[in-house]
């Protein structure tokens, strides 16, 4: 695939999904229209937050959930 070809597909999945970017910690960077629409928030209400804000408070102090963004990072 070529350079436009791949920007075309990216622009068509994020056209059709929610799709949210999250630096290696957590950090939410972005997210696109689909996903600030689906979830209710403001772009400004989650911008530089960490995923933990979607989370369970049981999930987010799991051994697993630690480990996950140690592993990312």
């Amino acid at each position: 695939m070529h350079n436009n070809q791949l920007n075309q597909a990216w622009n068509s999945v994020e056209r059709m999904f929610a799709v949210i970017n999250f630096t290696p910690d957590g950090n939410v960077i972005e997210a696109n229209n689909v996903f600030i629409d689906a979830m209710g928030y403001a772009p400004d209400e989650i911008q530089g937050q960490h995923h933990r804000i979607f989370c369970d408070d049981s999930l987010v102090q799991s051994d697993a959930y630690q480990a996950f963004w140690e592993a990312l990072n």
